[in-house]
Formats: C-alpha cells, sequence, structure tokens
C-alpha cells in the first residue's frame, strides 16, 4: 500500500490513470461501478469516464464450465490463428464478441462464414477486382482521375446513372461518421459494417457502370477514368477505417495503395 502510495505522488502511474474507458465483465460491474469509483475517490484520483461492462462468450451454444471441458484456450486460439492468420482472427472476435450486453457464440462454422463472407468475398474480392482492372487498363497501375478535362469538373453521371445515386464525397463522408461513432460507443460490429458498407457499395458500382465495357470504347475513357478512381478512393476510405481491425493486412494494402497519411480525420476525407 505505502509502496503503491508512493508511485501515485510521485507520479508513475498516471500512464495507466484515468481510463477513458473502463471495461470488465458483466458480473462484476457493481464492485467497478460503485466500490471502484468510492475507493478513487477517497483517494482523490480521477473516476474514469466511462465504465462499459461486456457479455460473455459461449462455445456452441452452450456455456463455457470446467465440467463441459469447453473452455477455448490459448491452444485452441493458437489453432485459429495459424489456420485463418491473426488479424482474420482478430476481426472475427471484434465483430462476433460479446462487447455490448448480449452473450457471443464461438463456433467454428460462424469463424468461416465471416472468414469467407467479409474478408475473401468482400474485402479482398473487391480489392483485386478493382487494382486488376487499373493495371490492365492503364499501365504501370497509374492512378486515373475523375476530373474531366474539358469542365475541370468531377464525372459522376455515366449511362443511366446519376450523380445524385454515386455521390461518393457525400457517401464515404456519412460512412466514415459512422464508424467513429460506433468505436468511440465501443459499437464494433456496427463500426466494421459501416466500412464494408462501402465496399458492398464499390462492388455494386462496378456491376452497375461495367468498367469492363467501357474500356472497349474510346469515347468513354475519361468515364472509365472516373469509375475506377472513384472505386480506388472509396476502397482507399473503407481500408484506413478498417485498420484498427485488420492492421497487418492493412499495412500490406498501404504497401501496395497509398492509404494517405495524418490524422485518421484527414486520411478519410475524399
Amino acid at each position: 500500500e505505502g509502496e503503491a502510495n508512493r508511485r501515485r505522488l510521485e507520479g508513475e502511474l498516471r500512464e495507466y490513470w484515468p481510463a477513458s474507458v473502463h471495461v470488465m465483465a458483466k458480473e462484476i460491474s457493481w464492485f467497478h461501478a460503485v466500490i471502484w469509483p468510492a475507493l478513487l475517490m477517497a483517494l482523490e484520483m480521477p473516476l474514469p469516464h466511462r465504465v462499459h461492462a461486456h457479455a460473455f462468450w459461449i462455445r456452441d451454444g452452450k456455456k463455457m464450465s470446467k465440467s463441459l471441458g469447453n473452455f477455448v484456450d490459448l491452444e485452441v486460439l493458437s489453432r485459429y490463428t495459424d489456420h485463418y492468420g491473426l488479424d482474420a482472427f482478430r476481426y472475427f472476435l471484434m465483430v462476433e464478441g460479446p462487447i455490448g450486453a448480449q452473450d457471443a457464440n464461438f463456433a467454428s462454422s460462424r469463424v468461416q462464414e465471416v472468414y469467407s463472407t467479409d474478408l475473401v468475398n468482400t474485402l479482398g474480392n473487391s480489392l483485386s477486382r478493382t487494382t486488376a482492372m487499373v493495371n490492365k487498363y492503364y499501365e504501370g497501375g497509374v492512378v486515373p482521375s475523375e476530373v474531366s478535362a474539358a469542365s475541370g469538373q468531377r464525372i459522376s453521371t455515366f449511362a443511366g446513372i446519376t450523380g445524385e445515386q454515386y455521390d461518393w464525397p457525400t457517401i464515404t463522408a456519412a460512412a466514415a461518421e459512422e464508424c467513429l461513432l460506433c468505436v468511440e460507443a465501443l459499437e464494433l460490429p456496427k463500426a466494421a459494417a459501416a466500412a464494408m458498407g462501402l465496399v458492398l457499395k464499390v462492388d455494386k458500382f462496378i456491376i452497375e457502370t461495367e468498367p469492363f465495357r467501357m474500356a472497349k470504347d474510346a469515347t468513354k475513357a475519361e468515364e472509365l477514368g472516373a469509375v475506377l478512381y472513384q472505386c480506388l478512393e472509396t476502397l482507399r476510405i473503407a481500408c484506413v477505417l478498417l485498420e484498427p481491425f485488420l492492421p497487418n493486412k492493412m499495412a500490406e494494402v498501404g504497401a501496395c495503395m497509398q492509404l494517405g497519411e495524418g490524422l485518421l480525420e484527414e486520411r478519410v476525407k475524399w
């Protein structure tokens, strides 16, 4: 007690406290929301800005227990990270975990489903599809422009598609704002969904604009450039938003595609 008090008085504990968010399991929330603040007040130390109690993991629909022997231990976790990779498994834990009030079910089938749906079929395919078209249609993979040489304005209207349908600067700004607000509220699944929503919208945009057909028509060269630029820029912003979920993979993407520098608020701007 004396040593802890000395370290407190000398400021050695300042880097650990106060906490912006104090996180614990729901079964001990009363202690951390009542007793712990009382102790802090008695020591004249600042209170946490927020107390967040999360729910529990269950496994295959059953509560984890010693009698069932169904704990997800370090050996099990290692098998998943070896198979799916650290980032993919982290993503699953963040988007499927019991960060809210409801218990979350840990099932191998769900890990595979999230991995295939979100990371392979959605994010991975969209990045691969878009960058492949840029490399195919532009020598050296030079990023095209969305600005018309004649008018100097953004090209936002394509055959059968109006600028209002795909107002990308507005769409990406709204997604970034939602993602950041959800992170602040510890609503991590919604934060990831906001970023993934941009990727899904890019896929729909490609289907509707058909850039592979534009590439066959020399008169649509500017439209082709605009479509691919808008796809790349939207994917760039989505990748920036996904960095906390997939830090290693997004670093790999950043080595191939400039994701921007500076503060997050600046990097998610169109």
